[in-house]
Formats: C-alpha cells, sequence, structure tokens
C-alpha cells in the first residue's frame, strides 16, 4: 500500500492510503504499523486545532480596550514562539473579528482563523472559522 498526500499552498489537506484493500479517500493517522514507520500525517492538523481552542479561550477572555493587534498577539503569544501571527483586528458595531494565522511547530503547515467575538466580551463568548485567507 502507498499512501497518497495530497497539498495545496503549504497547507497539508489529506492524506489516502492507495491500494487494493483501502477505498481512496480514507483520510489515514497514526502510525503504519505494516511498514513499522511512524506515519503521523495528521500531526499538524491536530496541533492547530489545539492552538485554535486555545486562542479562542484568550481572545473570548480579553478586555474590549486590549483587543487591539499587538494586544491579541501578546495574549496569544506571550513567549513569542511564533505559532500565530495576528494578521488584523476590525471591530465593526458590536462585534471584533480577529484575523490570526495559526501555524504548527514544523511551520510547514498554517492556516487562517476569524476569530469572532462580541466587543464587550464575557463568559468566553465567540467563534473559531476558518478562512481561505487573512
Amino acid at each position: 500500500m502507498s499512501l497518497v498526500v495530497v497539498r495545496l499552498g503549504s497547507g497539508l489537506v489529506a492524506a489516502s492510503p492507495v491500494g487494493p484493500a483501502e477505498p481512496v479517500g480514507r483520510v489515514v493517522c497514526g502510525p503504519d504499523s505494516e511498514h513499522g514507520e511512524q506515519v503521523d500525517v495528521c500531526r499538524p492538523s491536530a496541533q492547530i486545532g489545539s492552538r485554535v481552542r486555545l486562542a479562542l479561550t484568550r481572545v473570548s477572555g480579553m478586555y474590549a480596550e486590549d483587543l487591539t493587534r499587538a494586544g491579541v498577539q501578546k495574549a496569544l503569544d506571550p513567549t513569542g514562539l511564533r505559532f500565530f501571527d495576528v494578521k488584523n483586528v476590525v471591530r465593526e458595531g458590536d462585534t471584533m473579528t480577529i484575523s490570526v494565522l495559526v501555524l504548527s511547530s514544523d511551520a510547514e503547515v498554517d492556516q487562517c482563523y476569524h476569530f469572532i467575538r462580541p466587543v464587550q466580551g464575557g463568559d468566553n463568548q465567540g467563534s473559531a472559522t476558518p478562512a481561505s485567507s487573512c
């Protein structure tokens, strides 16, 4: 069996085994026990998902006056590890939209997310939506 990895731009899209026993299109994550190799194609995606949940928690809990590009960058990346790159913070009426590029540890995979929350947040209100661009 062979593993087909499909990439668009710098983002990993899918990995599918191709062989007589496996249908094309099934996403595989974890070790490849048949070949004794560690194949973990979903690690970057899992890292980004975990970072998005962390970012949503932090952004949702921020004070309104701290919702600036620099303020959000500091809240998301206080140690400077550069897993988050805040691209834009926009206020429209009573809603804040924060565009953030979220990166995997190896920086080979990235995904833009729009974090949306009320200006006067509280009770961890907010949402995160993947976006095609920041």
